[in-house]
């Protein structure tokens, strides 16, 4: 989930930036943001449907007010991002599709944009990647007091 939320994050900079420097026109910002949302809202779902079953789980394993409140909201924010998801995947998957299709002449510079969206989203997998290298090289080091006690 945090990868998605980097690779989104990544894609508005992009966009505005790219926007605001006159690289790309407003549409073909509003195309990119819609690729963007095409790549990711699947990720997006299947990490919110698996984080809501392991809250269930949890829910059931260890009964506790707080267990319940977390799986609870999950289910609602699940179901209301599926509900978003669609709504509005259609019509941004179509919006794409036919920027390809449409016969406009722009499927060079559309195609451009297309490849900006996943560059975006892949920068945002390395990153996050990045960091739960870096953590969790840093989790499995044991000190000297810790193999000390497992020994004696």
């Amino acid at each position: 989930m945090a990868s998605l939320g980097f690779s989104w994050d990544i894609l508005v900079l992009v966009g505005i930036l790219l926007q605001s420097l006159g690289k790309i026109t407003p549409d073909q910002a509003t195309l990119l943001f819609q690729a963007g949302y095409v790549l990711l809202v699947p990720g997006f779902l299947c990490s919110g449907y698996a984080i809501m079953f392991q809250s269930w789980a949890n829910a059931y394993r260890e009964h506790s007010v707080v267990n319940i409140g977390v799986a609870a909201y999950n289910t609602y924010a699940n179901i209301h991002n599926t509900f978003n998801a669609i709504d509005n995947f259609p019509k941004a998957f179509g919006s794409v599709f036919k920027s390809f299709t449409g016969g406009s002449g722009k499927s060079k510079a559309n195609g451009l944009i297309l490849v900006v969206a996943v560059l975006c989203v892949l920068s945002g997998l390395i990153i996050a990647a990045l960091i739960v290298h870096r953590v969790a090289a840093n989790d499995t080091r044991v000190s000297a007091h810790a193999s000390d006690a497992a020994q004696n």
